[in-house]
């Protein structure tokens, strides 16, 4: 959004300047030579700016990508620069949630894909794109796909189970999480995912389990907390449910949010 304000911003000031340039050239009585230069010379002045701003903001932009993702990446497409900015720009996308765009961007990049790796990442970041536009047969079709080329990809077989489980087929999602730990048994967050779907099944024990799980490899897992305080209030566990609502407010959770959890539950039930 910022990028957008600064481009219509530019586009205003050229347009300006180019009035006041012409109007200086074509309509005044006598042109006035400097009064031309100085326009330019801000024009200039002010398009170097806010490239470098821009410029700037990208790099810092791709750097968090890097940090985010850096163990997805590798070092893929680092002797192909331009692929490379095709992919961080459908992974911009992507964040930004621009799905539809980042879907179409990503497939396109699927051609310029040279080794099972190239591929794996770039469908992986599909997926993920239309797991968040809610399209999670389309997710789980190419999440099977990458697998069958890469089933050590650990993140894409734990999305590949978030797709069976919202699809509500359970023991299937239960399957993919337990083969994610196979591959990376320090994966919190598929934990949590099986804890989840054990709360669905309201096996409040092995709800729990996971979520202790999940806290001994991620202590700052809200999700986790959340679901051992529901567990623990559902086993009539009054002092840990208490100790874990505790837990999720310090680490930064709200009332709501708790409240929230609770619902999903309800509805995951009904």
């Amino acid at each position: 959004m910022r990028g957008k304000i600064i481009t219509f911003l530019n586009m205003v000031f050229v347009i300006l300047s180019i009035v006041l340039v012409v109007y200086n050239l074509l309509f005044a009585p006598q042109p006035n030579w400097k009064h031309v230069a100085r326009i330019m010379g801000v024009l200039l002045v002010w398009l170097l700016s806010t490239t470098s701003a821009l410029h700037k903001q990208k790099a810092s932009a791709e750097q968090i990508y890097k940090d985010a993702y850096g163990h997805i990446l590798g070092d893929i497409f680092a002797d192909r620069p331009n692929q490379y900015r095709k992919l961080m720009k459908g992974i911009d996308l992507y964040n930004t949630d621009h799905l539809n765009s980042a879907i179409r961007r990503l497939s396109a990049l699927l051609d310029d894909c040279e080794t099972v790796k190239e591929r794996a990442v770039v469908r992986y970041f599909v997926a993920c794109s239309a797991m968040d536009a809610g399209l999670y047969n389309d997710a789980a079709e190419v999440l099977e796909t990458t697998l069958k080329e890469n089933p050590a990809l650990a993140d894409a077989r734990n999305n590949l189970g978030v797709c069976y489980k919202m699809k509500g087929d359970l023991e299937r999602a239960i399957h993919t999480f337990e083969d994610v730990l196979v591959y990376d048994p320090k994966c919190a967050m598929a934990y949590v995912n099986l804890g989840q779907c054990y709360e669905t099944q309201a096996d409040w024990e092995r709800s729990l389990y996971y979520a202790q799980a999940a806290l001994k490899l991620d202590a700052n897992s809200l999700e986790a907390m959340a679901m051992g305080h529901l567990a623990c209030e559902r086993l009539g566990d009054s002092r840990n449910a208490e100790r874990y609502h505790e837990m999720f407010i310090v680490n930064g959770g709200t009332e709501e949010e708790l409240k929230d959890w609770k619902g999903d539950f309800v509805v995951k039930t009904s």
